[in-house]
């Protein structure tokens, strides 16, 4: 919510401004960036959410990272204001800060969840390379057109990022295929009988 506000916030002061081509830009921008980072949570959580200390505390990190993703969502707005290169310094770095946590909890669940740890593991080989791809964004800070194209590419990487860590259809858990013979055969029947992959074992 706090990132939310401040993001209308300045695009209410562009808007008035007589930037309302730049304002809306930004706050599509900053909504994108918003709203991955509340995916990521939330499909992890409602998944894995064991509400144990871990959880609770790689949470608490999470939200750390997210007080700052919001620090610097006034330094982004007034760069498009300006219109000569792309600033996401601190919104990256607050990223960072965020992600560390999601690949710790990942972490845990491929290790404690072993129908998953395939998932997790690659759930966290493609989250660690969206964010180099962010950092080498930010750091080299490019003009607005080309960051614009960039944040275009790994935008679709990231609403990809839940399909493309579950791997080929055939891998996933719980997904049913055909054996040789016709048969419908589950690759985690395990985990079909039991029903209960919603929980980290503790």
């Amino acid at each position: 919510m706090v990132a939310v506000g401040t993001a209308a916030s300045h695009f209410a002061e562009m808007f008035a401004e007589d930037h309302a081509l730049e304002a809306v830009g930004a706050f599509v921008l900053a909504m994108f960036a918003i709203s991955v980072a509340w995916i990521s949570f939330s499909w992890f959580s409602s998944a894995f959410g064991t509400d144990d200390w871990h959880y609770r505390a790689l949470t608490m990190v999470q939200m750390v990272g997210v007080v700052v993703f919001s620090l610097g969502l006034p330094a982004m707005f007034h760069s498009i204001e300006e219109g000569e290169h792309l600033e996401l310094r601190a919104m990256v770095f607050g990223y960072v800060v965020i992600r560390i946590a999601m690949v710790l909890q990942w972490w845990r669940a491929a290790r404690e969840s072993p129908p998953f740890h395939d998932v997790g593991t690659r759930n966290i080989r493609w989250v660690v390379l969206v964010q180099l791809g962010w950092i080498a964004i930010a750091f080299t800070q490019p003009t607005l057109a080309v960051a614009f194209v960039a944040f275009a590419v790994l935008g679709a990487v990231e609403l990809l990022l839940p399909l493309l860590a579950q791997g080929p259809p055939a891998e996933r858990p719980g997904i049913r295929t055909m054996s040789r013979n016709g048969t419908a055969c589950s690759r985690s029947s395990r985990s079909a009988r039991s029903g209960r992959h919603r929980r980290l074992v503790r």
